[in-house]
C-alpha cells in the first residue's frame, strides 16, 4: 500500500463546482468581498419599520428596492460567509446587484457541510484519464480502426468512450481504480476568489474577448499560498496479490505508483506544451522543473474549463463543434481569466511529496506580470507559504491615489495591487496602472 501525502501548488485558478448558482438575492458587495447572508433570518429580523418597508416594496413589485433593503439590515450574525472578487468580476457583480444587468449569477466551487472542498473524484479521474490514455498507445492503430466503425454522431461518444474504457482498463469489477483513493480535501475559503471567465482566441484582438458575457466563477486562487495537502493512496501491492491469488473482481492489470506518475507526467506535460504552445503568445507560466527519479513534481489539469483535450485520449480524440457541425481534435479557443497582463487557463496543479515544498520554489512568481518573456527570477523561501515579491518594486505600504481618491497599497501581486481607499476604509483590487504613488 502506498499512502501519499503531497502538496498540491495551483498553477492556474481552478473551479470544481455542484451545479448550484448564487443569484443576487442573498448577496452584497463589501469592499473587495462578496457577503453571503441568511436572507431568511435577515427578513425576520427587521425592524417593525423595516419590515413594513419591505412589504411595500414588494407589494408594488419593486424587486430592487426590497432587496436593497435586507442589504443594508445585514447583521454579523446574519453573514454566511466572505468571499473575495476580483477586480474584473466586481464590476459586473455589482451592475447585477444593482439590477443593471440580466442575472448576475456566480459558480460557487463545490462545498460539504464544512465548507468548500476538492472532491477526490475529480482528481481521479484526471489520473484515469491520463493512465487510460498511456494504455492505448502501444495498440494505438488497433483503436484507431475499432473507432472508425462505431457510430458516433454530432459528438455522441459517451457509448463508445464507456466500451473503450472497459476494453483497455477491464469491466467496472475489474477496474484497477478501484484500487486507487484520492480523498477530498477541505480548502480554506480565503483561498478562493470570484473570477470573470472570458474565452480566448490567439488570433482575436484582447478587446474582443467575452464581449457582452456574464461568466463568474469561484476559483481557487493560483500561488503558493493557495498550496495544499492531497492524499493519494495507490493500493498497488493489495491489487497485485488479489490478481495473483485470482480473486474475485480482482483488476486484470494491477496499477504501480511508478506506473501511474509516469503516465500522469507524460499525458499532462504533453498537453500543457500543446496548449501554450497553441494559445498564448506570451508565457503565462515559467518551465516546469523537470521530472526526478521518484516521479515528481508532478503535472495534473482538474475541474471546469480543463477542455476536452486534457480529457480525452491521445490519438482517438473526437470532439464535437456544434457551430461548423463537424468533428474536431483539438479546440480553438480558452476558457481564461485576465490579470493584468497575465492572461490564465484553467486546472493546472503541480505536486510533489509533503515536506518537499521547496521543489516548487521557482514557480513562486508564477501570477507576477512579465515584462519579457524570460522566466521571472522570483522565488519563494523554502516550503514557505507566503506570496513571492512582484517582478516590478512592490509598492505595498506606498500612499497615492486611485481615481483621485487616497488609497494606501495594502498588498502587492503585480499587475493587481489591493488598496485601501483612506477616506473609507474599503478594500478594492485595482489594476497596477491606476494607482498614482505620491512622490
Amino acid at each position: 500500500m502506498s499512502r501519499m501525502e503531497l502538496t498540491a501548488l495551483p498553477l492556474s485558478p481552478l473551479h470544481v463546482g455542484d451545479g448550484s448558482e448564487w443569484t443576487p438575492e442573498a448577496s452584497k458587495l463589501e469592499g473587495d468581498a462578496l457577503i453571503r447572508f441568511d436572507r431568511q433570518a435577515v427578513t425576520l429580523g427587521l425592524a417593525p419599520a423595516e419590515a413594513r418597508a419591505f412589504a411595500a416594496a414588494v407589494d408594488r413589485g419593486d424587486l430592487g428596492a426590497a432587496q436593497r433593503l435586507l442589504r443594508d439590515a445585514v447583521k454579523r450574525d446574519q453573514i454566511r460567509e466572505r468571499v473575495r472578487v476580483s477586480a474584473e468580476s466586481r464590476r459586473e457583480v455589482a451592475e447585477a446587484l444593482a439590477g443593471k444587468r440580466r442575472r448576475g449569477a456566480i459558480n460557487p466551487f463545490a462545498r460539504g457541510s464544512q465548507g468548500p472542498y476538492l472532491p477526490g473524484s475529480a482528481v481521479k479521474g484526471a489520473l484515469r484519464t491520463a493512465l487510460l490514455s498511456a494504455w492505448v498507445q502501444p495498440k494505438l492503430a488497433h483503436y484507431q480502426d475499432w473507432l472508425s466503425r462505431q457510430n458516433i454522431r454530432g459528438g455522441r461518444s459517451g457509448p463508445a468512450s464507456t466500451r473503450l474504457q472497459e476494453q483497455v482498463l477491464g469491466a467496472l469489477d475489474r477496474d484497477p481504480f478501484r484500487f486507487i483513493r484520492v480523498f477530498d480535501t477541505a480548502l480554506p475559503v480565503e483561498h478562493l476568489r470570484i473570477e470573470r471567465v472570458v474565452p480566448h482566441h490567439r488570433e482575436r484582438s484582447r478587446a474582443g474577448d467575452g464581449k457582452g458575457m456574464q461568466m463568474h466563477f469561484e476559483c481557487l486562487r493560483p500561488g503558493i499560498e493557495s498550496a495544499f495537502t492531497l492524499v493519494l493512496d495507490v493500493q498497488a501491492e493489495r491489487a497485485v496479490a488479489a490478481a495473483n491469488l485470482g480473486a474475485a473482481k480482482a483488476p486484470e492489470r494491477p496499477i504501480g505508483t511508478r506506473e501511474l506518475l509516469r503516465a500522469v507526467n507524460d499525458f499532462y506535460r504533453h498537453r500543457l506544451q500543446v496548449e501554450r504552445d497553441r494559445f498564448f503568445d506570451q508565457p503565462w507560466l515559467t518551465p516546469l522543473p523537470e521530472v526526478e527519479a521518484d516521479g515528481f513534481p508532478l503535472l495534473l489539469r482538474v475541474g471546469r474549463f480543463s477542455h476536452f483535450e486534457s480529457a480525452s485520449v491521445e490519438g482517438l480524440r473526437q470532439g464535437w463543434q456544434p457551430q461548423g457541425k463537424r468533428s474536431m481534435t483539438e479546440g480553438s479557443t480558452r476558457a481564461v481569466v485576465r490579470q493584468g497582463d497575465v492572461t490564465l487557463p484553467f486546472g493546472w496543479l503541480l505536486l510533489v511529496p509533503a515536506g518537499q515544498e521547496k521543489r516548487l520554489a521557482p514557480l513562486a512568481g508564477l501570477t507576477a506580470r512579465r515584462e519579457r518573456a524570460e522566466p521571472s527570477s522570483t522565488t519563494a523561501a523554502p516550503g514557505g507559504r507566503g506570496r513571492a515579491a512582484p517582478l516590478a518594486s512592490s509598492l505595498a505600504g506606498r500612499r497615492g491615489r486611485v481615481d483621485e481618491e487616497p488609497v494606501e497599497v495594502e498588498r502587492d501581486e503585480g499587475a493587481v495591487l489591493l488598496v485601501r481607499f483612506l477616506n473609507d476604509g474599503d478594500l478594492e483590487e485595482v489594476q497596477r496602472d491606476e494607482f498614482q504613488p505620491e512622490d
